[in-house]
């Protein structure tokens, strides 16, 4: 075929189309990898053209591989000759502004290969900080849904490590190690690239606010469906609206923690939000959803520094957990304490403190006592320490912090702690960082003390305690960062005493 434009043999596919249905003036371009298979890109295309709610017979897409005559890069190859870096920017950057909307293809989620590709990376950051330019980024529907499988269901990892792997994915991109077909292609992007660091930045905080957005987009797509069928449901039973509240309240409290783990706090706040008014309006005013997400909601203010409104949802979910005698009270009532804590109402702190060690024994001694009653004990243990820290009164810290690593350990000091002959101990209650942070702790309060009473054995006891928490550390490839500036301090004074007269 006779190509239209230069009127030699060969044309690129785009001129073998015709009609309004199958070819029209591009109002989308789609930046991707050629590593992606057909289908996928179709798949990722259809689901954009749902979700904006376009005809996909009158959303005409610029893709590089059929707009382009391959038939003349073909030719150019076979002459030794390969288009120029700056003719391919060139035609980009003309090209995404005559369109002013660009579509950025992201699969799979956890590792775009996109965002492996110099080309990729330098188009979406181009177009990104171009005014004249709309970037959207999609992906294909089954990837969407594993992202948001995922986050409900983190799987044996936890969240902790899903949070994690979406900060690594979503935030580490840097254009200096990715590849392109082309060596000579990378180089000069990167010459065209003053300043690594704020590129990489604008690349990554687009990503992120994009997967945010995505989350969202579910949040509302769900809860349009669930507004959509609950007279269906009702009618069919309350049995079954109640079901599927239960569902979609769980998966709105999964996306709030979700979003909170990941500092998207206000947004967090929002969807629970959401959750709450729910269970209020299908729910009994007593209903435990109810304090669950009035609870959940308390916990995120208090993180905003937000206290008079998180008392507020304190208490009404204390009210709920209090007339069923429900063992999460015991949380809320830790909740309030903490604020008490940090409104520098100490004596009110340590009552409500007190008040949860004291409930916590009833419900031990009844049939509705369970873990929950067990693991807050050490919690609460060591935010009466953090009180007494706080007030200078090491004495009384260190009893409580001594309490805390005995609930963990079944010990009192580090110096009960054994090593085999190789040097090892695989006692799993040590080998856990709420130990390490706790002997971390003791160390603390050990140097305060021994600078307050010029106590010099009390700096080589929180020796001990720090060098023990370093080792637990280091063994779970956790954060050691304080534990090593306190291990060098602590160090320097010993120095220090030796060196005195």
């Amino acid at each position: 075929m006779i190509c239209p434009i230069d009127g030699n043999a060969g044309t690129s596919y785009i001129n073998t189309l015709s009609g309004d249905d199958n070819v029209g003036i591009s109002n989308r371009m789609i930046s991707y990898t050629w590593t992606y298979e057909v289908g996928e890109i179709i798949e990722t295309l259809e689901r954009h053209c749902e979700s904006s709610g376009e005809d996909p017979k009158r959303t005409y897409i610029w893709i590089c591989c059929l707009c382009i005559n391959q038939h003349r890069v073909d030719e150019q190859r076979e002459n030794g000759k390969t288009v120029s870096f700056e003719e391919l920017k060139t035609t980009f950057s003309s090209k995404v502004s005559d369109i002013g909307h660009m579509i950025s293809m992201m699969y799979p989620w956890n590792k775009p290969k996109y965002l492996e590709r110099a080309w990729c990376v330098f188009e979406l950051h181009e177009a990104c900080t171009n005014k004249n330019v709309r970037v959207t980024i999609d992906m294909p529907p089954k990837e969407r849904r594993k992202l948001i499988d995922e986050i409900l269901a983190p799987g044996e990892e936890g969240t902790e490590c899903l949070v994690t792997k979406f900060f690594s994915t979503l935030g580490n991109t840097k254009v200096e190690e990715t590849d392109a077909t082309v060596k000579e292609d990378k180089e000069r992007i990167l010459n065209l690239i003053k300043d690594f660091k704020k590129f990489d930045l604008t690349v990554n905080e687009y990503i992120r606010e994009w997967v945010i957005e995505l989350i969202l987009d579910e949040v509302k797509l769900r809860s349009q469906s669930f507004s959509d069928i609950r007279k269906t449901l009702l009618a069919r039973s309350e049995e079954a609206l109640q079901s599927s509240l239960r569902e979609h309240t769980g998966f709105l409290t999964s996306i709030g923690h979700f979003l909170y783990r990941i500092e998207e706090v206000c947004r967090a706040i929002e969807v629970l939000e959401q959750c709450c008014k729910l269970c209020k309006d299908y729910c009994s005013n007593g209903h435990i959803d109810i304090a669950n997400s009035r609870n959940n909601i308390g916990t995120l203010l208090v993180s905003e520094r937000r206290f008079n409104e998180a008392i507020v949802h304190y208490s009404s979910a204390l009210e709920i957990y209090q007339e069923m005698n429900h063992v999460d009270m015991l949380k809320t009532l830790h909740g309030i304490g903490n604020i008490y804590q940090w409104q520098g109402k100490i004596s009110d702190a340590l009552e409500k403190y007190q008040e949860v060690l004291d409930r916590s024994n009833s419900f031990r001694e009844s049939e509705n006592g369970n873990t929950a009653v067990d693991n807050i004990k050490p919690i609460i243990l060591n935010s009466c320490a953090n009180v007494f820290y706080d007030q200078d009164s090491y004495g009384k810290a260190l009893e409580k912090y001594r309490d805390v690593l005995e609930i963990y350990t079944g010990c009192r000091d580090a110096s009960e702690f054994q090593f085999d002959q190789d040097g090892n101990n695989d006692d799993i209650r040590w080998n856990h960082a709420d130990t390490a942070t706790i002997l971390t702790n003791i160390g603390n309060v050990l140097r305060d003390q021994a600078i307050k009473i010029k106590d010099v054995s009390k700096i080589q006891e929180a020796l001990i305690n720090c060098r023990l928490a370093l080792r637990i550390q280091e063994s779970l490839l956790v954060e050691t960062w304080n534990t090593k500036e306190l291990i060098s301090e602590l160090e320097s004074k010993v120095r220090e005493n030796r060196s005195t007269p």
